[in-house]
C-alpha cells in the first residue's frame, strides 16, 4: 500500500499552490462572442430562407380571394405573406400607440411630482 502524502494547508511561510491560468469568459461585446452570434444568426437566416422556399413551393396554386368589393385569384403564398405583413404593420402601430400613451402618462406623473415638490 502506498500512502499518499497529506496535503498541508497553506500558511504564511509556504507559497500558495500555482493558479491555473484560464482565459476570462467572453463578455457580451467581445469579438469572439460577436462572431459566435453572427454565425448563429446566419444559420437561423438560412433555416428561415429554406422554410420560406419550402412554403413557396407548397403554396403555388391559385386561390380565389374576396375582400369587401374586390374579387381576384392569386397564389396562396401571396395571401399568406400579405397577411403576415399586415399583421406586423398593425402590431407595430399598436405598440407605438401603447408606448405613446405610457410616455404621456409618465410625463403627467413627472409634472405632478414637480408641482408638489415631493420625491419618491
Amino acid at each position: 500500500m502506498t500512502e499518499e502524502p497529506t496535503k498541508r494547508p497553506a500558511t504564511a511561510e509556504s507559497p500558495p499552490p500555482p493558479a491555473t491560468e484560464s482565459p476570462p469568459p467572453p463578455t457580451d461585446d467581445s469579438p469572439e462572442r460577436l462572431r459566435h452570434r453572427i454565425r448563429w444568426g446566419l444559420v437561423a437566416l438560412a433555416a428561415l430562407a429554406l422554410a420560406v422556399g419550402f412554403l413557396a413551393y407548397q403554396n403555388l396554386e391559385e386561390v380565389p380571394v374576396r375582400a369587401f368589393w374586390w374579387e381576384f385569384n392569386t397564389p396562396l403564398l401571396v395571401v399568406v405573406v400579405a397577411t403576415a405583413a399586415l399583421t406586423l404593420v398593425f402590431q407595430t402601430l399598436l405598440r407605438l400607440v401603447v408606448r405613446w400613451r405610457r410616455r404621456r402618462q409618465r410625463r403627467g406623473f413627472e409634472r405632478a411630482v414637480r408641482r408638489t415638490g415631493r420625491k419618491g
